[in-house]
């Protein structure tokens, strides 16, 4: 196979990888048909998700980890195993606390897993444009729940929960196992032969790889983590309670809100391979600007929604706010790739991504907020004052440091 098709070959098993994967985050379907065959409290299926984040932040560290010791085609397999036998142990689970073992925590570390050795492996196929593959796999990841949520439901609906959790194990499982023998390193000498990318003005100069216990003494790293997670903090807040502002103060309809998720996962999506174009054009520094302005620009128009009464003008604010979101998944990579080298990747982003356990506090200070007020009115000021301030953050800590990291 001549470079050109392998590189093609690569691209195509990565996507559909996570195409298959992000299905777990289509879990909202599940929510009702598991309250009702087993009489779980919301409380009770909503942790569940919550505990798939952080089984999902376990298998990327794990997968950082024992790269070194299994090739990349070997992990996938693993993870094959790990989701198909979690999802069919889900089947027979009639327990919360056997639900939380064997999806949340085993599908979860079984996604992390191939999430990281994905964006780990498939972008250095494409070293002339990593900012845009990395946004293309993940653009599969964001789009996954919204086309393949329909189908989940279509399963529920004609074979009921257990059967659903059974074919969904036979499907990832048959994804994964087939496209374990399409993913793989690139060689030395492949790696030669490869488009190399144009200096951009990159953060990094001299082109040293930092170890994790390099990287986690860096100021840098500090002050990324720090101005990824308030992103994420945003992001999820807008996805948790856009909806119920929508309904509950600006008295929408809740079909009309529904398409409202589906508009918001658009738009989270596409911005995904377009920040990392973007990032490939003009380097991190500015692309990190251009995203914090973005969310900036998205809570002005959502608190300026709800003041003024206006549907419309919430709803553009929380989905510029989910462009923003599509352009963190794809800095976050990238940004850990160009600041701290490639060697040590996949286990350096696996602290990366433990934003997404730090950010997920958002919600929940929002939703205090809104009940302390009633009102989503000072929750939204809230989100954006944050964005406020990480725009000026993101100028004088970002933009304006010198180039090399420095401990």
């Amino acid at each position: 196979m001549n470079i050109g098709a392998k590189r093609i070959t690569v691209l195509a098993g990565g996507f559909l990888m996570l195409l298959a994967l992000g299905i777990v985050y289509a879990w909202g379907v599940f929510v009702g048909p598991l309250e009702k065959q087993f009489g779980w409290t919301r409380a009770e299926t909503s942790f569940a998700f919550s505990l798939l984040l952080i089984g999902f932040s376990m298998g990327v560290m794990a997968m950082g980890i024992i790269v070194k010791r299994l090739s990349c085609r070997s992990i996938i397999r693993l993870a094959a195993l790990l989701m198909s036998g979690g999802m069919l142990l889900t089947s027979m689970a009639e327990s919360i606390v056997m639900l939380y073992i064997t999806y949340s925590l085993a599908v979860g570390m079984s996604v992390g897993m191939v999430y990281n050795t994905a964006i780990s492996v498939v972008p250095r196929w494409y070293p002339e444009k990593k900012g845009f593959i990395t946004g293309l796999l993940l653009m599969g990841y964001a789009f996954s729940a919204s086309l393949l949520g329909p189908l989940c439901q279509l399963l529920l609906n004609s074979l009921g929960v257990a059967s659903t959790f059974r074919v969904l194990a036979c499907i990832n499982f048959c994804v994964l196992i087939a496209c374990s023998f399409i993913i793989s390193t690139p060689s030395e000498d492949m790696a030669a032969r490869l488009p190399q990318a144009e200096h951009t003005g990159a953060v990094r100069s001299g082109g040293r790889d930092y170890t994790p216990q390099q990287m986690l003494r860096t100021r840098e790293f500090s002050i990324y983590f720090l101005l990824i997670t308030f992103w994420v903090f945003v992001a999820l807040s807008y996805l948790n309670h856009t909806v119920p502002a929508l309904t509950g103060e600006l008295f929408l309809a809740p079909s009309s809100a529904a398409l409202v998720v589906s508009a918001m996962s658009i738009c989270n999506g596409v911005s995904r391979p377009m920040f990392g174009k973007v990032y490939d054009v003009i380097g991190l520094r500015k692309t990190f600007l251009i995203v914090s302005a973005v969310f900036f620009l998205g809570s002005v128009a959502a608190v300026c929604g709800l003041s003024f009464g206006s549907p419309a003008l919430l709803i553009a604010g929380a989905c510029i706010s989910m462009l923003g979101y599509g352009g963190q998944a794809a800095l976050t990579p990238t940004a850990t790739r160009e600041v701290f080298g490639e060697k040590y990747f996949s286990i350096n982003y696996s602290f990366m991504a433990l934003i997404g356990i730090t950010g997920s506090f958002g919600p929940s200070i929002i939703g205090f907020i809104q009940m302390i007020r009633q009102s989503y009115d000072m929750a939204f000021l809230f989100i954006a004052a944050i964005c406020l301030i990480h725009v000026a953050a993101s100028f004088f800590l970002v933009y304006l440091r010198k180039e090399q990291p420095s401990a």
